[in-house]
């Protein structure tokens, strides 16, 4: 079966991909600074860990829309594909575009950073990450309209933007959040 074997290379490609990224992190990128080193001899125990961080309200609020977004970006390769077979009526020869679809929002994604930067240095972290939830919460609605190829990409790229901005601040709201611990402590 065509369909299989596709799955199956796809897989092991992203693999081959991962297994770099990683050994590349690992022998040039991660370096402990000295001055942490002991810092794991200081952490607090598993049940005080669980204590403080249940007690974090700014934590737990931010906890369930970052849930959201991970679960949102985790389905969305595997829920692409569905739409366009059977909304876009993409069929198995031409599968190529539902990639290029994938492909068109992830890099819209990326190349939508720097205007994500600029939000945020305006509005600040918390209100430009709402902004970036919300713009790709609504960009669903877009999917609603897609019913060929041409709207469909208009749609992926609308989706990139929501999409770039919901990734950008979800490590921006966590460092502001760690900030903020950090000066209570």
């Amino acid at each position: 079966d065509n369909t299989q074997n596709q799955f199956i290379i796809n897989g092991i490609i992203a693999a081959i991909i991962i297994c770099i990224m990683y050994f590349i992190t690992i022998k040039w990128g991660v370096r402990k600074s000295p001055e942490f080193a002991n810092d794991a001899m200081k952490a607090p125990s598993f049940k005080d860990s669980l204590k403080y961080t249940f007690g974090d309200k700014a934590f737990l609020i931010y906890l369930i829309p970052a849930l959201g977004t991970w679960i949102v970006i985790g389905i969305l390769p595997a829920v692409i594909p569905l739409w366009a077979t059977h909304v876009l009526e993409i069929t198995e020869e031409d599968s190529i575009l539902t990639g290029v679809l994938l492909l068109i929002t992830f890099l819209v994604s990326g190349f939508s950073t720097p205007i994500w930067v600029k939000i945020r240095q305006k509005w600040g972290a918390r209100i430009a990450g709402l902004a970036g939830v919300g713009t790709w919460a609504i960009t669903v609605l877009s999917f609603y309209f897609a019913s060929d190829f041409p709207t469909a990409v208009i749609t992926m790229i609308l989706k990139g933007l929501g999409l770039g901005g919901s990734l950008y601040f979800y490590d921006q709201c966590l460092a502001e959040i760690i900030d903020e611990d950090e000066l209570k402590q």
